[in-house]
């Protein structure tokens, strides 16, 4: 058995760890030894982008349910995907409160391990570019609202986004339409098409909550996305398209 205080150090700083989760860390004492070392240095990048999720609210009280750590532990150990790292470390930054009741997580948790690497780049592109585009023309995602925000993004900066060369590449290699229809299985994505010049689709209400769980702001509404006076820092390494449009105005 490898005692609490050891637990603690293998994930990075204890008082880090202590502090982000609460007593809930005292799960980080059991089964520890089956865990590879590589896994142990996943499952600390993942804690300290979480705590930097945070930012201030890291300093006040807070605890994360067993079931969302243990998702994260479980299924984050394996994440060498920087993206998909922070995708976890959104989840676990917006499970923890207080009272240490919001497991929703757990959800959440299960559905980034159902997509792919390219379903998840796909879809944190997606939902970026649907903020930049209507942030300050709609101010919710109503049904309507939603059908009116069906969009366009040209495939060639799409494909460089998500770092791919090709179109004739990635659509052998399948990449492009299993990305598209994995995020459309997860009900992510609605509305779409895909062809060697654009994409469309239409955002989805699941598609923006999975969108704030990611970026630590789980318990926010759906509209929050839409404000134009919140943050939503851009992820390292991916040129989201800026030549995208709104279907609603290139057809009127």
């Amino acid at each position: 058995m490898v005692d609490i205080g050891t637990g603690l150090a293998l994930f990075g700083s204890a008082q880090l760890v202590q502090k982000l989760l609460g007593p809930t860390a005292e799960y980080l004492g059991e089964g520890l030894r089956d865990l590879a070392q590589k896994r142990i240095l996943n499952i600390r990048q993942i804690f300290e982008k979480a705590a930097a999720k945070l930012g201030h609210d890291f300093d006040k009280h807070g605890v994360v349910p067993p079931r969302v750590l243990w998702g994260v532990i479980s299924e984050g150990s394996f994440c060498e995907d920087e993206i998909e790292a922070e995708y976890f470390s959104g989840v676990l930054a917006s499970s923890r409160t207080p009272e240490g009741r919001e497991n929703r997580g757990a959800t959440y948790v299960k559905m980034i391990t159902r997509l792919s690497n390219f379903e998840i780049r796909a879809h944190y592109i997606f939902y970026t570019v649907i903020r930049k585009l209507y942030a300050e023309k709609y101010h919710t995602f109503t049904l309507d609202l939603r059908s009116r925000m069906r969009t366009l993004i040209p495939t060639g900066p799409f494909l460089h986004a998500m770092d791919l060369v090709e179109y004739q590449e990635a659509r052998d290699a399948g990449v492009i339409s299993q990305s598209i229809w994995g995020l459309a299985r997860e009900n992510l994505i609605q509305d779409f098409s895909y062809n060697d010049k654009n994409i469309t689709f239409s955002p989805t209400v699941m598609g923006v909550q999975l969108y704030l769980w990611a970026q630590g702001k789980g318990r926010r509404h759906e509209s929050y996305l839409l404000d134009p006076e919140q943050s939503f820092p851009e992820l390292a390494g991916i040129s989201v398209p800026e030549s995208c449009n709104s279907l609603e105005d290139i057809e009127t």
